[in-house]
């Protein structure tokens, strides 16, 4: 049985590994399928979801709505593996039960805080990850269809363990 804690490490690998196949061109290019955004955009709101929760872990409070939108992130994929690898150290253990409050804001100067915990925001990061890591399964079909992912890359645990247990 996997730990919830192991879980950030083996998506942020298989993202780790898509990176060091991409050449820099195919990084940072625009894609249609992505209506003009490049697999770097969506590493950077990738790794960026999961930088506000490290920080959310020592300040008490996740706000996603106020992420930095590094683009270097997204224009630099030997970038990207060095903050990846930096979240994959500072997310390996932590207090899951830590309360927590999220920010979030659906009309401009009007924020609610919303009661959380570690756990919950981890599953919330990870859940977030693989739906981008499907998209992004996309465009490396369509555009870099020589680099092979896994067959799990970019697929929900939930829909894994059914097509296991079907």
């Amino acid at each position: 049985m996997t730990a919830i804690t192991d879980v950030p490490e083996e998506v942020l690998t298989d993202l780790d590994n898509l990176l060091v196949q991409l050449t820099a061109e195919e990084y940072s290019r625009p894609l249609a399928v992505f209506s003009g955004s490049s697999m770097g955009q969506h590493v950077r709101h990738i790794l960026e979801f999961f930088q506000c929760l490290a920080t959310g872990l020592d300040s008490g409070e996740i706000d996603y709505d106020a992420r930095p939108r590094d683009r270097q992130i997204e224009i630099s994929s030997a970038y990207a593996r060095a903050v990846l690898q930096n979240l994959t150290v500072t997310l390996r253990l932590f207090d899951v039960q830590q309360p927590l409050l999220l920010r979030q804001t659906y009309v401009p100067g009007a924020c609610l805080m919303v009661p959380t915990n570690a756990v919950r925001e981890l599953v919330y990061t990870i859940e977030h990850a693989i739906h981008h890591m499907a998209l992004l399964r996309i465009g490396v079909q369509i555009h870099s269809p020589s680099i092979q992912l896994p067959r799990h890359f970019g697929v929900a645990y939930s829909t894994l363990i059914h097509q296991q247990t079907a």
